[in-house]
């Protein structure tokens, strides 16, 4: 099995995720867990992909046309 770690801790070996690919032993990566951390600091650097222009327009079609659903 191998689990990605700090190259500081003891027995470990650094090596790219392509060459396990390559070796036939993707299957044995185990990846890390997700902490609400990294949630944090992905939520920090989004920007918003819709812009409060968009908005607008969507929401004077909604009150002309009104919404159903």
């Amino acid at each position: 099995m191998w689990v990605p770690c700090k190259p500081t801790e003891r027995g470990a070996v650094q090596v790219a995720l392509q060459e396990l690919d390559a070796q036939g032993l993707a299957s044995k990566i185990q990846p890390p867990p997700i902490t609400r951390a990294d949630f944090g600091k992905v939520l920090a650097r989004q920007k918003p992909t819709v812009s409060k222009a968009d908005l607008e327009v969507h929401e004077r079609f909604t009150e002309e046309f009104g919404e159903e659903g």
